[in-house]
């Protein structure tokens, strides 16, 4: 295993309401395979603590760790908020 830290960052409406960024995010790797966040620290940089809101118009960036097999290949990024339950899924495609 080992530790990935995803770069995430909002801005114009992507956070009307307070949000754990970590909750709803998964990486998906090129077989298919889901990985949640990890309360793990990382060097990368500044991770989100806590609840985040963004207003309209604002922007936050932080980082969301999560332990992967030494093996996978990420693919995909996804979040979707109120901790993962909402209708929208955000998705970006990793190279």
């Amino acid at each position: 295993m080992h530790v990935i830290a995803a770069s995430l960052s909002g801005g114009a409406a992507a956070l009307h309401a307070a949000h754990r960024p970590g909750n709803g995010a998964q990486l998906v790797d090129t077989e298919g395979r889901r990985f949640t966040d990890t309360y793990q620290e990382t060097a990368a940089g500044p991770s989100f603590s806590g609840t985040v809101t963004i207003a309209p118009g604002d922007t936050a960036l932080g980082f969301v760790t999560f332990a992967v097999p030494t093996s996978s290949e990420i693919a995909k990024v996804q979040s979707a908020l109120n901790s993962g339950l909402a209708d929208s899924v955000g998705q970006w495609t990793v190279s």
